[in-house]
């Protein structure tokens, strides 16, 4: 008996859609066979979708290693653990963050709109960003690089929280966590903040 493989994307069409295309009617078929290849993609999106979510905690908090445990394991009230030896005071204020950005909606960037002109009271815009010294010698940032290297050299006393926030103005982000979603700033936030890879 010849076996046949026919590969296609199951996120834009269904097996039957793609026999159908082929001329070839489901009485071809054996019905358990588009059953089970209905059931399989059905299980790669639930992964892929499982893969994509961020874990919360009890308190609606994502982990972050700045200020949890690095084994990603939470307390019987359902938190994340914090480190050892954290400072209570660095703690709080790394949580607040989590917590406020957790509170705020990404909002969608769509090329095609235009920006609303700001209100005649706003403060002036940031200025634009220098590309030439956004640049980081070592490659492209991502996010838990720049984590990463952030909670280290604040760890080190190299970056104040004066200095983040500073930094975070010059890049017109007010919040630590909102940059995630902004990785065109990734760069120029480590560079001025002399962070290193």
């Amino acid at each position: 008996m010849a076996q046949i493989t026919i590969v296609f994307d199951t996120k834009t069409e269904t097996l039957e859609d793609v026999l159908s295309d082929m001329n070839w009617g489901q009485r071809d078929i054996k019905p358990e066979l588009l059953v089970e290849a209905e059931e399989e993609a059905e299980e790669e999106a639930e992964e892929e979708a499982e893969e994509e979510a961020v874990e919360l905690d009890s308190d609606g908090v994502p982990w972050d290693e700045r200020i949890h445990s690095s084994n990603r394991k939470m307390t019987k009230k359902g938190v994340w653990t914090r480190q050892r030896g954290i400072d209570p005071s660095y703690f709080d204020e790394v949580y607040a963050e989590l917590k406020t950005g957790v509170a705020i909606p990404s909002l969608p960037i769509s090329d095609d709109a235009p920006p609303p002109p700001p209100p005649a009271d706003a403060p002036p815009p940031p200025p634009p960003l220098n590309l030439e010294t956004s640049s980081v010698e070592d490659g492209e940032w991502n996010w838990n690089t720049l984590v990463k290297s952030l909670s280290q050299a604040i760890k080190s006393g190299e970056v104040s929280k004066a200095d983040q926030d500073s930094a975070l103005k010059e890049v017109g982000v007010e919040l630590f966590p909102l940059l995630s979603v902004r990785t065109d700033l990734y760069n120029a936030f480590a560079a001025k903040l002399g962070l290193k890879q």
